[in-house]
Formats: C-alpha cells, sequence, structure tokens
C-alpha cells in the first residue's frame, strides 16, 4: 500500500492538495447543543436536524464537520489507481478522503463527543455519519438511536 507520506514524497507535484487554510477560516461550527443543566445534548439525527433548523441553522456535512475538527486530513481526492490509507473505509462514497493520523482531540467537555452530520449513509438510508471528535475518526450509526449524538449547526 501506498501511504499519502509516500505519495507525496515520490510526486510533490501533484494536485491532491489539502484543503486550503481559507476555506477552513470560513468555516465556524456553533457551540454544541446543551441540556437546561448545562450537560452536552445527545439526540437522535431527525430531532438534530430540528434543533439547527430552529436555530435557523442546518447539520454540517460530515466533510464540513471533518474539516473543522482535523483540517489536514481532508483531501480533495485520492489518485486514480492508487489507494491510500489510513482513509476511512466508505469515503469511496464521498467527494473528498480522510485521513485522521493527524487529529489532533481539543480540550473540554466536548471533545469527547460524536456529532450528527447532515451526510446520510450510502449504504442504508437509516443511517448517517457522525465525526468522533475524540478520536478524529468518520463513522456511521442509526440516525433513530436514541442519544446517540450531540450537535453542532452551522450557519449557510
Amino acid at each position: 500500500m501506498i501511504t499519502w507520506k509516500t505519495l507525496s514524497a515520490l510526486i510533490p507535484a501533484l494536485s491532491f492538495a489539502l484543503i486550503s487554510s481559507a476555506a477552513q477560516a470560513s468555516l465556524t461550527l456553533e457551540a454544541p447543543a446543551r441540556t437546561q443543566t448545562g450537560m452536552i445534548a445527545r439526540m437522535t439525527h431527525p430531532q438534530a436536524e430540528a434543533y439547527c433548523a430552529e436555530q435557523g441553522m442546518r447539520l454540517p456535512t460530515l466533510r464540513e464537520l471533518a474539516l473543522a475538527y482535523n483540517p489536514n486530513g481532508v483531501l480533495r481526492k485520492e489518485p486514480s489507481g492508487v489507494r491510500l490509507e489510513p482513509f476511512y473505509t466508505e469515503s469511496r462514497h464521498f467527494d473528498f478522503f480522510y485521513d485522521p493520523s493527524s487529529y489532533q482531540r481539543g480540550k473540554g467537555d466536548s471533545a469527547f463527543e460524536w456529532y450528527w452530520s447532515s451526510t446520510l449513509y450510502s449504504g442504508n438510508s437509516q443511517h448517517a455519519y457522525f465525526f468522533d471528535a475524540a478520536y478524529g475518526e468518520i463513522r456511521e450509526t442509526n440516525r433513530h438511536a436514541k442519544g446517540s449524538c450531540a450537535v453542532r449547526c452551522i450557519q449557510d
């Protein structure tokens, strides 16, 4: 397997650039939704969508979440015929590729949460992707699992 590091060393002129810092700067997630007692609120995917709509916002896409949490891990595309590691196994369904190796966990209670994205799982429409802020990983789960993920909305 060829890794991103190996490939970039072999062919530095390839245009498989990381998302620019300008794109990162324009991306701002709202603080996590909280309960009346101040705990981070966990909810189903439909509840998260409704919560963001009530705030005049929306759920971020999976790419937006990954970019906000790990801008150096979001790649524009994978080179044709080369399997890069360590990409999330379902990345073939996205318009980007994700490499969690550069992830650094944030601080505070919100750094240990799973956050819903608006991106539905292509293998099962009852599932949606989320970003695991504890480990910098992309995962999926049932959209209707009670209290499974937290929510951070984004302004259009």
